[in-house]
């Protein structure tokens, strides 16, 4: 199976687009000058993202996810170590908000990630992972 995780070529925009609004239908996505977009490509298609930001001495990855038909196979773990990679030579904390009920939380605390917050009300949490993770 041919996966490559890297950066988003300007070509692909609108397919990354519209897989990020397959995995997260309800969403107000929000893309601004200076976010960046790691995509995983399989045999030519997009089938995962980790869309990610610095902002004031932090890296935060604004949304992540798998093509549904790609869950499984280890796309998503290779896109965090990807991005993961990146903000460890920058040594800086990355934070990360998720739905509370995601089962992808799992996913985040073995890579290090753990609770900082959490809005039962909105049903988000907000995770952290260290700089020495």
């Amino acid at each position: 199976m041919a996966i490559s995780i890297r950066l988003l070529k300007d070509s692909e925009y609108p397919e990354m687009l519209k897989l990020m609004y397959n995995v997260f239908p309800n969403a107000n996505i929000k893309i601004n000058n200076g976010d960046r977009i790691i995509i995983a490509d399989m045999h030519g298609q997009v089938v995962g993202f980790v869309h990610y930001a610095y902002f004031n001495g932090k890296a935060i990855i604004k949304g992540f996810g798998v093509e549904g038909n790609a869950r499984g196979i280890g796309i998503g773990t290779g896109l965090i170590e990807h991005v993961l990679k990146k903000f460890e030579k920058l040594a800086k904390p990355v934070y990360l908000k998720v739905l509370s009920l995601n089962p992808a939380v799992s996913i985040y605390a073995r890579f290090g990630f753990f609770l900082v917050r959490n809005n039962e009300a909105k049903g988000v949490s907000l995770l952290v992972r260290k700089v020495n993770n």
